[in-house]
């Protein structure tokens, strides 16, 4: 398609009808790539920044298009392949199985309605915040999950972990969260992304964590039940430090040190020591420092810790 001086414009490409109408429409839309696995390798390769960035040549797409395909396996689609690494490795794959109550009771005029999960808003970043500590955590003891490239074509060709998959994961698991989504759910939905093994472990991994809500241990700092294990006792630290960092306020920056001191009077100081870095580089220079170490058992005796604490008060007076 010539631009008006090809000289300076150049000749683009022309985009598709459909790329045209989803471009123009503000509200966005959907993307429906249907009989994926008959696409050749050629094709798949051109649908990459379709599929991840709604680019369509020059074309971007709103941020609001959802893409959504559907495929046979290779062996039963219409000159089947299966899916190259890099374009599945963008989707979450949800395998489709007919349960025979829900067709007969749909052929007799009675096709179930199933409701969506709805999103509440006012648990979001809370939610955030435990999906991020539940993935990094899992990934900080098994970090052989980060990327494992399946061996056999088959496995390529479905979801299987990357870091790309693994972002995928964590926005689903917030979600899940935020939506009080039942096990079940979520367990498809992570699944879907990086694979069974990786999944299933890291479901395993998260029951034995049980860890909780961030938010709950900073309304109720000195209640909560601190974990037996040093490392689930990180992880609870972790995703408190990580909720006063995206919502900080001078209540929740001093909850958080009630939520240390409470640690630091069960359990060992040396697991406080990190958190407490955190906290203290997060200080405003209007609040004060976390006085108070008189009041805070677990906390005066940290070594160096109630100097620092003097030194923020005569900096934060000053």
């Amino acid at each position: 398609m010539p631009g008006a001086d090809p000289a300076r414009d150049g000749v683009p490409m022309a985009p598709p009808d459909w790329a045209v109408r989803l471009h123009r429409n503000p509200a966005g839309g959907l993307l429906f790539l249907d009989e994926l696995s008959s696409a050749t390798p050629a094709v798949q390769a051109a649908l990459l920044r379709v599929v991840l960035e709604r680019k369509v040549g020059s074309l971007a797409l709103p941020r609001e298009v959802r893409v959504v395909a559907a495929a046979n396996p290779p062996e039963c689609a219409a000159n089947g392949w299966s899916l190259t690494p890099p374009l599945a490795n963008r989707f979450v794959h949800l395998p489709w199985r007919h349960d025979p109550a829900v067709v007969v009771r749909g052929l007799g005029g009675c096709w179930p309605h199933v409701s969506p999960p709805q999103l509440d808003p006012d648990r979001l970043e809370a939610s955030v915040a435990r999906a991020r500590a539940a993935v990094t955590g899992f990934l900080t003891v098994r970090p052989d999950y980060t990327h494992r490239l399946p061996k056999d074509d088959v496995g390529r060709g479905g979801a299987w972990p990357s870091p790309r998959t693994w972002e995928m994961a964590l926005r689903l698991l917030a979600f899940g969260y935020a939506s009080g989504a039942d096990r079940e759910t979520i367990s498809v939905a992570l699944r879907g992304t990086v694979g069974d093994g990786a999944a299933l472990e890291l479901l395993a991994h998260l029951d034995r964590q049980d860890l909780p809500d961030p938010e709950d241990v900073l309304l109720l700092p000195y209640s909560f039940e601190v974990p037996e294990r040093g490392d689930r006792v990180q992880a609870v630290l972790q995703s408190v430090v990580d909720a006063v960092s995206r919502r900080s306020s001078q209540e929740r920056w001093t909850a958080a040190w009630r939520v240390l001191d409470r640690v630091a009077q069960v359990r060992s100081l040396d697991l406080v020591a990190a958190s407490a870095l955190q906290l203290s580089a997060m200080r405003a220079p209007n609040w004060p420092a976390p006085v108070d170490l008189t009041t805070m058992r677990g906390l005066a005796d940290l070594p160096g810790l109630v100097k620092l604490s003097r030194s923020l008060a005569e900096a934060g007076a000053s």
